[in-house]
C-alpha cells in the first residue's frame, strides 16, 4: 500500500534520489537552462525550510518504507495591481514519481493530498507550470481537469 505523508528531514537523501531523476529529465530536454549539480540536487537546508514553512508543503509517497515520489507546493498571492484581482492559490511546484512507479496512481494520490491541503487552507485553486516537452505530465494534468491559462515563450538569437 502506498502511504502519502508530510515529509520530514530524515527523508532528505531519499528525496534527493527522486529530485535527481526529475532534474535529469529537465537537463536532457533543456540543457540550455539546466545543469548537473556538483554535489546534491537540493541543499538539506532548502528542504528543511520547505518542511518548516506553514505556507509550503512537501508530501512524500512511500511504498515499503521507500520514498517513491513527492509533491511540493506553496500558497501564492496576486500582486497589488489596479487590473489584477486580489487572490490566493496553491502553486504546485512538482509532482515527481520514480520512473518504475509511474502509471500506478501515485501521482493521483499526491495530487489528492495537495487538494486536501488547499482545502484546509480555504483555497480552491491550484496552478502549476509544466514544460512543453513533458507531454505525459501535461496529459496527466489535463485528465485531472487542469486548463491551460498561458504559454511561456522564448526567442534565442
Amino acid at each position: 500500500m502506498i502511504n502519502i505523508r508530510k515529509a520530514c528531514i530524515e527523508d532528505y537523501f531519499s528525496l534527493c534520489s527522486v529530485y535527481d531523476e526529475l532534474d535529469s529529465l529537465h537537463l536532457q530536454n533543456h540543457p540550455e537552462l539546466f545543469k548537473k549539480p556538483l554535489i546534491s540536487s537540493r541543499d538539506e537546508s532548502d528542504i528543511k525550510n520547505i518542511i518548516e514553512n506553514p505556507n509550503r508543503e512537501l508530501f512524500v509517497a512511500e511504498y515499503n518504507s521507500e520514498i517513491i515520489g513527492f509533491t511540493e507546493c506553496f500558497i501564492a498571492t496576486s500582486i497589488d495591481h489596479p487590473v489584477i484581482k486580489e487572490r490566493k492559490w496553491v502553486q504546485l511546484d512538482n509532482i515527481a514519481v520514480k520512473s518504475e512507479y509511474q502509471n500506478k496512481k501515485v501521482g493521483n494520490l499526491l495530487l489528492e493530498k495537495v487538494k486536501e491541503w488547499a482545502k484546509e487552507k480555504n483555497i480552491n485553486r491550484i496552478e502549476l507550470t509544466v514544460y512543453s516537452f513533458n507531454t505525459n505530465t501535461i496529459s496527466f494534468y489535463e485528465k485531472k481537469g487542469f486548463n491551460e491559462i498561458s504559454k511561456k515563450m522564448y526567442l534565442d538569437f
